[in-house]
């Protein structure tokens, strides 16, 4: 089950993933590394802790977004799924379509919680819906009009935002915070990690999208995850 999870999550796009088979296994882990999210089997037969108990010592440690496993639905594991701090709940064995969905939920869900609770750093700029004002290494504030941003691409601490000029801004928040903060029509999910402006697109090959940015191409992987919903949004013409 373990390892059927792991290459779902590799086929979406996630890296750097750690398999713990017991409960003093993953504490070890967690207190070694820094996870965006935690899936955890409840029953964890042969443990000293069960899911939920380890779920609970794991949040104690550091506030992080939790999918539980069961083959039960019943409605005793659902209160006790509920009483847990940033909890999602998923029947095994699922599908890679209803991972991503919950893993997505998972995360928008505690980011927009963490915002509310003024718990993580946010986007420290003033925004309109066609621009926003941005902190610049001089200390003062840029004004990034949405017709001049290119992506916006998850880094180790953060954000970057780029520009079509090549300019680029760091943000220490994440991609769903400044999601959050800032929506235009224009932007686009395509990925975990990338946001990209559909006006600046200058190709799509191979399930990427080619952007032209200061003279150079940067091409931006779409997961399979986004690509359906995606490509329906893009008129393509055919030969008779």
């Amino acid at each position: 089950m373990a390892e059927e999870l792991r290459s779902q999550l590799e086929d979406l796009q996630y890296s750097n993933i750690s398999i713990a088979c017991n409960s003093d296994e993953a504490l070890v882990l967690f207190q070694k590394n820094k996870y965006d999210f935690l899936i955890i089997d409840i029953g964890l037969e042969g443990s000293t802790l069960n899911g939920i108990e380890l779920c609970e010592q794991l949040q104690s440690i550091c506030l992080t977004p939790a999918i539980f496993l069961s083959g039960y639905s019943d409605q005793e594991t659902l209160n006790k799924v509920n009483a847990v701090t940033h909890s999602n709940y998923l029947i095994k064995p699922c599908s890679t379509r209803q991972l991503f969905v919950t893993i997505d939920k998972a995360i928008t869900d505690f980011t927009k919680k963490q915002i509310d609770e003024h718990r993580i750093p946010q986007c420290h700029f003033d925004r309109q819906n066609d621009h926003f004002y941005i902190k610049a290494n001089n200390n003062g504030y840029d004004k990034v009009n949405v017709t001049d941003l290119a992506w916006v691409e998850t880094v180790r601490g953060g954000i970057e935002i780029n520009t079509i000029k090549g300019k680029v801004y760091m943000l220490t928040a994440s991609l769903n915070s400044f999601m959050l903060q800032f929506k235009n029509p224009k932007l686009l999910r395509v990925h975990r990690s990338y946001l990209i402006n559909r006006e600046h697109i200058g190709s799509i090959k191979d399930r990427s999208f080619v952007i032209a940015c200061n003279g150079n191409n940067k091409f931006i992987p779409c997961s399979q995850s986004y690509w359906n919903d995606i490509k329906a949004q893009f008129k393509t013409l055919r030969s008779d």
